[in-house]
């Protein structure tokens, strides 16, 4: 059944233990899978525990009018191999982003048909988080692709107040 609550909320990596529903939210407790930890120095998988990190809380999706909050430890660990210290990483999540790459996705396809003032009322999302997300985006236009389809025409006007 767990499996398929990773399933459901697109967790694949991450080992689900406890649900619960609350009135706002959908509170998703998680660990990351023994088999996803690897140094990232040295590449190998013998290390231990270093520490135990802080219980974080991380944004993951809108599931109809409720929030998905991920929440679980990333854990610090000590490879015997390299001899350094890392702090394991979750699949989606950017190093201090409070955010998945999933909800900022989910964030910018809800803000489509609305305004932010909209969105801000239905899902509380506030009008900076989604500036922001819209900021991040390459909306950088490539010019050869865009020749070779021929989409652009620019035209002079022709016309003028003055009859010349």
């Amino acid at each position: 059944m767990k499996n398929d609550i990773a399933k459901i909320f697109h967790i694949q990596g991450l080992r689900v233990i406890k649900v619960e529903a609350k009135e706002k939210d959908i509170e998703v407790e998680v660990q990351l899978k023994k088999g996803g930890i690897k140094c990232p120095h040295c590449g190998k998988r013998r290390f231990i525990s270093h520490q135990k990190g802080r219980l974080s809380q991380v944004k993951h999706q809108f599931w109809g009018d409720k929030q998905v909050i991920l929440k679980g430890r990333k854990n610090r660990w000590w490879c015997k191999g390299c001899k350094r210290a890392f702090t394991e990483s979750w699949p989606g999540l950017r190093k201090w982003s409070r955010k998945t790459q999933e909800a900022e996705q989910q964030i910018l396809s809800l803000l489509r048909p609305r305004s932010f003032r909209q969105l801000e009322k239905e899902y509380g999302i506030t009008d900076r988080v989604a500036r922001y997300l819209l900021a991040k985006l390459d909306t950088s236009c490539i010019w050869e692709e865009e020749k070779r389809q021929s989409k652009i025409r620019l035209g002079i006007d022709e016309h003028s107040f003055r009859g010349r």
